[in-house]
């Protein structure tokens, strides 16, 4: 069922993890919101969006880039450091433009690892109130989180907006 709203609605769709007791009412807030990014053609409306829903609730945003384990090593052989330095440089350098663009205000993290697991630990480290990632609404935008959006949603320890 969630598979077939996420895929056909035309709008943000907001999930839950699963809980055996909701929190008390005057304990949710929106203090950190982590937004995933994979930097194909949905990350302006996932960053825009994550930006202003931030804004409008005074939280920190902290946006995440995961570069796959493939680009750090292949069946036991490592990659020289140097090429996943630069790597890592070039995301850095497309989200602070996408940042100056948008005038969005936060914190860039890059990490490594396999989408889903890197995503839900980062959320978890950073104790995120909301994951926002986008869902590839696009017909040419098969990126890795629309790949990973359901294990993403899955994994997660918060709520997750999917934009």
């Amino acid at each position: 069922m969630t598979a077939k709203v996420l895929h056909d609605a035309g709008c943000p769709v907001w999930t839950g993890p699963h809980l055996e007791q909701a929190p008390a009412h005057d304990s949710i807030g929106f203090h950190t919101v982590l937004c995933a990014v994979d930097l194909g053609p949905d990350t302006r409306p996932v960053l825009t969006w994550a930006s202003a829903f931030a804004k409008e609730f005074g939280s920190e945003l902290t946006v995440l880039h995961i570069l796959p384990t493939s680009l750090t090593r292949l069946d036991g052989i490592y990659f020289d450091a140097a090429w996943r330095q630069d790597v890592t440089r070039d995301v850095a350098d497309r989200i602070s433009a996408l940042q100056q663009e948008l005038h969005a205000e936060c914190e860039v993290l890059i990490e490594t690892g396999e989408v889903p697991a890197a995503v839900a630990d980062a959320a978890q480290t950073r104790k995120a109130d909301l994951l926002v990632i986008g869902r590839g609404r696009h017909a040419h935008g098969l990126g890795r989180l629309r790949t990973n959006a359901y294990a993403i949603l899955r994994e997660s320890p918060c709520p997750v907006a999917t934009i």
